[in-house]
């Protein structure tokens, strides 16, 4: 396969015997038993995929952009969402993670350390990061959907909810 761009984010099948990988242009690529429902590369986005989070069947797959704009594909849904009434704007959108215990559920995460919930993923917490300091870059929600972790530069970890912090990398 010729890569278009760089490959930027992974997402697993639920059974994890497969996996998707999304380039910054929106191409996806899918290996293992988990299914290609289509890609945003001919959508000319105006921003890179920053992240891509499958449904909680694995019949579908998320892909966010950098600005906040959400592309659904499969059972994700059939509207673009595009995330509004952000305190900052011009903090990029660097992570998505569905919610298991909610069907559409989703958390973005802020390069900042804001988390903003999407779908009717609940509110569990964010991390506010001043000037200067590491910038966040991935999120991982727990199984019951109760609970995520942030991640910064640095390999710090924050838990929220039901998350437990099992250490960090730095």
């Amino acid at each position: 396969t010729r890569l278009t761009a760089p490959i930027w984010a992974i997402a697993s099948t639920p059974d994890g015997k497969g996996y998707w990988l999304a380039g910054t242009d929106g191409s996806v690529f899918a290996f293992g038993d988990a299914a290609y429902f289509g890609s945003a590369r001919r959508a000319h986005l105006a921003h890179p995929v920053v992240g891509i989070a499958a449904t909680r069947d694995g019949r579908g797959y998320w892909l966010a952009t950098a600005d906040g704009a959400v592309y659904p594909f499969g059972d994700a849904g059939s509207h673009v969402l595009v995330l509004s009434g952000r305190s900052n704007p011009f903090v990029p959108i660097v992570s998505i993670a569905a919610d298991p215990a909610v069907p559409q559920g989703l958390w973005l995460l802020g390069a900042d350390g804001a988390v903003y919930p999407l779908g009717g993923a609940p509110a569990l917490g964010s991390t506010v990061i001043g000037p200067g300091a590491p910038g966040l870059r991935a999120m991982a929600a727990t199984p019951d959907g109760l609970g995520y972790l942030l991640v910064d530069v640095n390999g710090t970890v924050t838990g929220f909810g039901d998350a437990p912090n099992r250490g960090s990398a730095n």
